[in-house]
């Protein structure tokens, strides 16, 4: 009987064990990294998604480095003009560690969403540039256009030097700007404890507004137009007397620093 019970319990503490054992195991892709060249359509705009890590370079061709352990998973297409960077649907993927190197002539828009980060690595010379974020993505470029559009929102992020005649900034939902350069005008807008800092550029004249909680720094030259309403605040920094028009709403603070 005690053969029999201390056999038993070999048994059980030999299934525990190769049950720990299984448990243990890395399951994840074990797929060595592949690097594949996509010679692609003329794009002028690039969006990725996933957690995809993308540089942006400038170059006389367009076409794209990829390099990945999921590169048989990977989408890359070019649908009216703007390259798409994303993983194919219906997928499960574990531990991915994609990297993607675009190669192109001009670039017009860049979007990060979905925490894709973005950096763009050249200046391009266009007369329009946007760039947007959404959901965790994050772009990181220096542009030298003559109008620059930034768009974040739900907790995107943008950092990089700007020189332009006219800025546009819209950010929203927990997003995070933070500016180099110069402007011309500049049309600032930030909502729902969303952050602009802007001291480090030199602009000229600005039309500001915040709500809700949110909060813009910014330097500047000759005239400043502001309104911070529910709690926001507006910080500006000037090294001379300015024509100053203010708006004061629900808590809102517009001071000098």
């Amino acid at each position: 009987m005690q053969k029999i019970l201390l056999l038993i319990i070999t048994m059980i503490i030999g299934l525990f064990a190769s049950t720990t054992v299984l448990k243990g195991q890395d399951f994840s892709n074990k797929n060595s990294a592949e690097t594949k060249i996509f010679n692609l359509d003329s794009f002028n705009a690039v969006k990725s998604s996933q957690a995809i890590e993308v540089e942006i370079v400038k170059a006389e061709q367009d076409k794209v480095v990829a390099t990945s352990n999921y590169i048989s998973e990977l989408n890359i297409e070019v649908k009216n003009k703007t390259l798409y960077v994303n993983y194919k649907p219906n997928v499960s993927l574990q531990n991915a560690d994609t990297k993607v190197i675009v190669y192109m002539r001009n670039l017009v828009k860049a979007e990060a969403e979905n925490a894709s980060n973005i950096r763009v690595k050249s200046v391009f010379n266009t007369t329009n540039q946007t760039f947007e974020t959404r959901t965790a993505g994050k772009i990181f470029a220096d542009s030298k256009s003559e109008n620059v559009y930034i768009n974040l929102r739900n907790a995107g992020e943008f950092s990089g030097k700007i020189d332009a005649k006219n800025l546009n900034v819209n950010i929203s939902s927990a997003s995070i700007a933070k500016l180099s350069g110069s402007a011309d005008k500049a049309e600032i807008s930030a909502d729902s404890a969303s952050n602009l800092d802007a001291r480090n550029v030199n602009i000229k004249t600005a039309k500001v507004y915040a709500t809700a909680t949110s909060t813009i720094i910014l330097s500047i030259s000759e005239e400043l137009t502001a309104e911070a309403t529910s709690l926001a605040k507006i910080k500006y920094k000037t090294l001379s007397g300015i024509k100053f028009s203010a708006i004061r709403k629900s808590g809102g603070k517009i001071d000098s620093i």
